[in-house]
This record gives structure tokens, sequence and C-alpha cells, in this order.
């Protein structure tokens, strides 16, 4: 469990998602882990969600489509009021496929591995987020 707490947030993170909040939106945190593992990587990072949802809580794991249902769900949003920043291809590809509008913090300059999972956004780093919202 340790491990997830020397996990470091993308350099622009903390001040982005500070501003993302700033503007009245609420973030959550959507990941493959499990909550014991998330919750110290959320205090690790000096990043305050609003909201994390894990794979467990989901029973399913990304890429499936079960897990971008989770916040729709939990929160009584429908899949059009949440907008998912997907940090890998396979996340881009999971969150399309479940109907999510979805922006891929592409840092590498990857290739989409099937067209037809393109993502509405995509940029170099958090800070072009502030630009769409």
């Amino acid at each position: 469990m340790e491990i997830w707490t020397t996990f470091r947030a993308w350099p622009e993170a903390k001040t982005i998602l500070h501003k993302v909040k700033e503007k009245g939106y609420d973030i959550a945190m959507l990941s493959n882990g499990d909550q014991d593992m998330l919750y110290p990587l959320q205090k690790s990072s000096g990043i305050t969600f609003d909201y994390i949802f894990s794979g467990d809580m989901a029973g399913c794991y990304k890429p499936s489509q079960g897990i971008y249902e989770l916040p729709c769900r939990k929160l009584k949003i429908k899949r059009e009021e949440m907008f998912h920043v997907a940090g890998s291809m396979f996340d881009v590809m999971g969150a399309k496929a479940a109907g999510c509008i979805c922006a891929w913090t592409n840092r590498h300059g990857e290739i989409l591995l099937d067209e037809r999972y393109r993502p509405d956004y995509e940029f170099r780093d958090l800070s072009e987020l502030l630009d769409i919202l």
C-alpha cells in the first residue's frame, strides 16, 4: 500500500485542479486502484478530490464501461454531464465506449489504437483544460 504514496501527480495537476474547483466544478478520481490505495494517494498528492471512485466499487476495471458508469450512478448524473480526463489511450477508449465526454492528456504524443474512440479534446498537459471549461 505504501507504494501508492510515492506516485506523484503531474507537475501542473495541483494548480490546475484547484483552478477547476474555483470555477465551481467538482473533481473526482476514477481509478482501477481500490479505496485503501486511493485515499493515501490523495493525501500524498495534496489534491482534495470531491469524490473518489475505484474499480472495487464498480466491480470492474478500466477500460470496462462499467467503471465509467459508476460516477453517474453514484452522483445521479447523465454521462453527458461527466467530463472525463484520461491519462492513457486505453482510458480514452473506455470512456468514449461508455459515452462520456473525454479529454486526453496525451503527454507523449501517442497515437490512438482505434479511431472510433477519438477523444473530444486532446492536449499535452492539464493547463489546456482551463481553456475548454
